[in-house]
This record gives structure tokens, C-alpha cells and sequence, in this order.
């Protein structure tokens, strides 16, 4: 273990975390005090992935059709949603009462991000958003109706989409939802992605037609080199993951979606019934977003714990010593090394 900064090796907290042991920190924050002022962009996201819908049913034939596991939730909508279901998972909850050796209370739910259709991951809300509100502004710029989804099958918004170019840093999930829908919308499109980045990954934008850089260094590095190269471009949008007001927005979304899964299926949530959500974090703007929008849904009932790998609790250390994104995983010796790689992020957002 790194010696630690005099200022934070009486934190015994810290300490525990620069050991690589697993590590708690259950902390009471008034929910007004984690809600930013950001107006009514929930809503809003969700009013864009709405008016997009038809343009996914058309596009995506996984997104044709509202699979039958979540259809009551949404009544009325035929397709095109960028939604997963909400499922039980007793045998999960069974499993986790034998190895903690105590009865759970409640009901172990879990939400199958991983089944979203086009790119299978949280990523696909956020990334998705961010490419919709960008498509929508060139259309706009150009004197198309941004709010007619037929606008982006046509050739004509596609003639002016191939002269502009999104780029993004990615360990590997938010460069799939970028790529592929920039791609299918036309754009030009560039993923930095990091040493962490499956080959798999790599290979499926490449076979959508996405240019893919590679990187020897971690995801601060893919992020930073995406970053440059788009500050050098015309017509070139930067999806920045480290402070993106839309990839947040998109991810909130989730949130409203929840609440009508829980009530389709019966739970009531408040603050007798709270709602305990188990959020797997990398730079954090994911899970921030889902909790954001759980907070505007469910307040005080819903309580939200980021999850992060012992070698990367990049979150965690940049919340309890208040340094946010200046400090990273390796000033207190640890690696970033994990598994996991989308969760293989050493500095978090600040944002």
C-alpha cells in the first residue's frame, strides 16, 4: 500500500480503501442536497425518447416490438422504446441469504439493463440521448423538422449528417451505444477506446462502421485523447462522459420508467416501503443519473449505493475526501485494474 497524504491516513476509511479490502461507507445526505438545479431535463430526455420511438421501431428490429415482460407498464406504446424489464430474482436473493447468513427483507428485483436493445447496457439511455439531442440540433440548423422522427430516414438529413462527426472515449460500453446510433443516423464517428476495452467491443463498431482508436493507457487517457482530437475538428461533437449534462439526462430516465414497472407490478414504494437500488459505478455519471431521477421520483424512499471494484472505488475515494476528480485510484496505491471494464475508471466525474 502507498503511503497515504498525511491529510488522509487518520481517515480509517480511506485506509481500508488503499488496503484493497472491501469497503462500506453508508452515508445521510438530505435529498435536496443531491438534487442539482437542472430544471426539467428529465422530462424533457423522456419527451425525446418518445418522439424518437418510430424512427427505432423502423430502424432496430429489436426495438420494433414492446417484449411482453414489461408491455403492461406501457400501455399504448407499440414500439420503438429503449427499455428493459424489471424482474424478480428469488433464486438471487435465496443465494445471497446462504452467503450472508441472514434473512434479506423485501424483495431482490433487478433491472435487466444488460437486454437494452441495439447496445445491452445502461450506456445505451445516456449515449442514446446525447446522439437524439445532437441529431435533433443539425436538423434544426439545417431547416428540417427536428421533431418529426421520419426527418432522420431521409436521405437528405443523412447527406448533411455525413459531414459532421461525434466522437468519445470510451472503456467500452458508451462507445457502443455512441457508435452504433451515430452510425445508423449517418454521422461520422470516432471511439477512443482504452487499454480495458473488450476486443469484442471493438470489433462490432468496427463492423457498424465506426472508426475505432486504440489506447495503451487507461480511460482517462481515451478520454482525454477524444477530447483533443474533436477540439481540433469542425463540425465535431464531443460526447464528454467526465461532464455531460445530456448522457446524465438520458440516464435519469430510468427513473421514470421504474416507477411505472413498480406500479404494473403491484409495490408500493415510500418511506415505509423504501426502494434500495445497487448501482455498479465507473466515472459515475450512470448511476448519478439513475439516482437523480429516483430522488425526483421516490425522494427519501430510494436509497442508492454505488458499487465499485476494490482496485477501482474511483467514486467513493473522490466523494469522501471531497477532492472529486483531483484525485485518482492510483495516488493511494491502488491499481484500476478490474473485470469489469466498464468499470475501470481511476478519476471520477465531478460533475
Amino acid at each position: 500500500m502507498t503511503d497515504l497524504p498525511d491529510e488522509l491516513s487518520t481517515d480509517e476509511i480511506i485506509r481500508s480503501l488503499a488496503s484493497g479490502r472491501p469497503t462500506t461507507w453508508l452515508r445521510s445526505t438530505g435529498t435536496e442536497a443531491v438534487l442539482p438545479d437542472l430544471g426539467d431535463m428529465m422530462d424533457s430526455a423522456a419527451a425525446r425518447f418518445d418522439r424518437f420511438a418510430p424512427w427505432f421501431a423502423e430502424t432496430f428490429p429489436e426495438a420494433a416490438t414492446v417484449p411482453v415482460e414489461f408491455a403492461s407498464a406501457f400501455p399504448g406504446v407499440s414500439g420503438g422504446m429503449i427499455e428493459s424489464a424489471l424482474v424478480p430474482a428469488p433464486a438471487a436473493q435465496h443465494r445471497l441469504v446462504d452467503l450472508f447468513g441472514s434473512e434479506l427483507g423485501g424483495r431482490l428485483w433487478l433491472k435487466r439493463d444488460d437486454s437494452l436493445p441495439v447496445s445491452g447496457s445502461i450506456k445505451a439511455r445516456g449515449g442514446f440521448h446525447e446522439v437524439l439531442e445532437f441529431a435533433e440540433a443539425v436538423a434544426a440548423e439545417h431547416g428540417l423538422d427536428s421533431f418529426d422522427p421520419a426527418t432522420y430516414s431521409t436521405r437528405e438529413f443523412r447527406e448533411i449528417a455525413a459531414n459532421h462527426r461525434i466522437v468519445v472515449g470510451s472503456t467500452g460500453n458508451l462507445g457502443l451505444s455512441i457508435g452504433i446510433l451515430s452510425a445508423r443516423l449517418g454521422f461520422a464517428a470516432s471511439v477512443h477506446m482504452s487499454a480495458d476495452a473488450r476486443e469484442w467491443k471493438k470489433t462490432m463498431l468496427r463492423d457498424h462502421g465506426v472508426d475505432v482508436i486504440e489506447h495503451a493507457g487507461d480511460f482517462v487517457e481515451a478520454v482525454d485523447a477524444g477530447r483533443a482530437s474533436a477540439k481540433a475538428a469542425e463540425n465535431t461533437h464531443f460526447v464528454d462522459d467526465e461532464d455531460s449534462v445530456s448522457l446524465f439526462a438520458g440516464y435519469s430516465v430510468a427513473a421514470l420508467r421504474l416507477e411505472r414497472q413498480f406500479a404494473a407490478a403491484g409495490v408500493t414504494i415510500d418511506e415505509q416501503n423504501p426502494l434500495t437500488v445497487y448501482l455498479p459505478c465507473g466515472i459515475g455519471g450512470g448511476p448519478g443519473g439513475v439516482t437523480f431521477g429516483l430522488k425526483r421520483v421516490f425522494g427519501a424512499a430510494a436509497r442508492c449505493i454505488f458499487v465499485e471494484p476494490s482496485q477501482a472505488p474511483a467514486m467513493f475515494l473522490g466523494v469522501r475526501t471531497g477532492r472529486h476528480s483531483g484525485i485518482s485510484v492510483q495516488d493511494i496505491g491502488l491499481s484500476g485494474a478490474t473485470a469489469a471494464d466498464g468499470l475501470a475508471v481511476a478519476r471520477p466525474s465531478r460533475f
